[in-house]
């Protein structure tokens, strides 16, 4: 082979990494920084040329899998630097599906140069402007497809981990797998070129490209539903808060108006003590009227008044709905809104949903302590948004490596699901970060919301 033949081969081989990075980029949301894609192409070889030595001692006719699996593995590397924690079989799913999208989509393209342009391609074929086309066309022919069928590719991430089991990404992997390896396995049992080996490609292609995009429209739709779901349910959440603060307005508004009553009572019977000259009598009904105002006063209830400063209505209605259950539950509330707070640079829905985990966690956590006490601030910190709420304890010190996992919780599932889509909310948006810390019987959650426009991610 020539050095300009190699040097082609080297750049084919380049490009086919980085189209892979891009489209597993554009599935987990994970971005790459410069040093990961230096270490993809590092792995990618390294696995490459360690599989290669290792067939030389069994067989030469498995070095046709060599590159498949250095890619399979460097991909896996991927998935596992950024979720460590992930179950390998996630793993596998996030690195075989950008795979097998590409492969089946080249060979699609493949079998429509041969029939229609009568271009035949081979693997064995040097660089070319056909080849160089193989390469391009198919991520961009998905992202047309996937355009023109309004799928969003984000929702294979979010969907995979929220509606499909175990069991079934297992068998997604299985296929997946048995159509990466199998067809590399064809021409060892057929020559490349026959008949027979030809139809199984292309039958076998036009089939995973149907079941690709039915997997596909499955995930957006069960999305969509779920998505619907979710705004009626924060729209119910809005209402039912709203009508909460309407209500405790309105129990404020009466115990007013019989506070003023009282008042025009004893300011008659001051006035007769006044006349009387009746010194004790005056003494005795001020004690009174002090005493009765001072509790009027110090009622927890009017801490909400600190509200005003936040500006929309759906935000306020809830937090004071949460304060209201808190108060009715025996706990102790403190709220600190010292400036006007505006609405963060996120979807306003998604924010309301992260308040409401926030203040049921946090309600659950208090109840459980022996003096059940929540501290909640809003603020504004070199130009981020920044809501910080705290809640006592009856550990000294909370698991913080446990409490994130999906359906993980010290009292039900509920709590689990809640901090487990903090988490997801989190991966959606870049510019949105949540920071958790439990120490000394207290358990902190400060979610910050950077000042950019938040991007949906995910």
């Amino acid at each position: 082979m020539s050095v300009l033949a190699e040097c082609l081969a080297f750049l084919a081989n380049l490009l086919s990494l980085i189209i892979f990075g891009i489209l597993f980029q554009e599935i987990t949301k994970n971005k790459l920084s410069v040093i990961e894609w230096v270490m993809y192409g590092v792995v990618f070889h390294l696995c490459l040329s360690t599989f290669n030595v290792l067939t030389l001692h069994f067989s030469k006719m498995l070095m046709v899998f060599g590159k498949d699996i250095a890619l399979l593995f460097s991909l896996m590397y991927l998935s596992y630097r950024h979720k460590p924690k992930l179950n390998v079989r996630y793993h596998l799913f996030y690195a075989l599906y950008p795979i097998i999208v590409f492969t089946v989509l080249q060979r699609i393209y493949g079998y429509f140069l041969y029939e229609f342009l009568d271009i035949k391609i081979s693997p064995f074929q040097s660089m070319s402007v056909v080849m160089l086309s193989v390469l391009l066309v198919p991520p961009i022919l998905y992202y047309l497809l996937s355009k023109w069928l309004n799928i969003d590719i984000s929702n294979v991430r979010k969907t995979l981990k929220n509606y499909l089991k175990a069991k079934t990404i297992t068998v997604i992997n299985c296929l997946m797998l048995f159509y990466y390896f199998g067809f590399d396995l064809l021409p060892l049992v057929a020559p490349f070129n026959s008949v027979v080996a030809k139809r199984i490609h292309e039958c076998g292609s036009f089939i995973y490209f149907i079941l690709l995009f039915i997997f596909l429209f499955y995930l957006n739709f069960r999305h969509g539903q779920e998505q619907k779901n979710e705004l009626l349910r924060n729209q119910e959440m809005e209402l039912a808060a709203l009508e909460n603060y309407s209500k405790h307005v309105e129990s404020l508004y009466q115990e007013v108006r019989s506070f003023r009553h009282d008042y025009a009572n004893v300011l008659m019977s001051l006035k007769v003590g006044i006349d009387q000259g009746n010194l004790d009598d005056i003494k005795k009904i001020y004690d009174e009227i002090t005493a009765d105002s001072t509790k009027l006063v110090k009622n927890n209830k009017f801490d909400l008044t600190r509200l005003a400063n936040i500006t929309d209505s759906g935000v306020k209605s809830l937090m004071s709905a949460k304060f209201l259950q808190a108060e009715n539950q025996g706990i102790a509330i403190s709220l600190e809104v010292a400036e006007e707070m505006g609405t963060p640079k996120i979807p306003l829905i998604s924010y309301i949903r992260i308040l409401s985990i926030l203040f049921d966690n946090a309600i659950e956590g208090a109840l459980e302590s022996a003096e059940p006490k929540i501290s909640v601030a809003n603020f504004y910190q070199d130009g981020d948004f920044v809501f910080m709420i705290e809640n006592s304890t009856k550990e000294k010190s909370v698991d913080l490596t446990k409490i994130f996992e999906r359906g993980y919780s010290t009292k039900g599932d509920n709590r689990g699901l809640g901090l487990a889509t903090l988490m997801d909310f989190q991966d959606d948006y870049e510019n949105l970060s949540v920071e958790t810390h439990s120490s000394d019987c207290t358990f902190t959650q400060v979610v910050r919301i950077y000042d950019r426009e938040g991007k949906n991610i995910g």
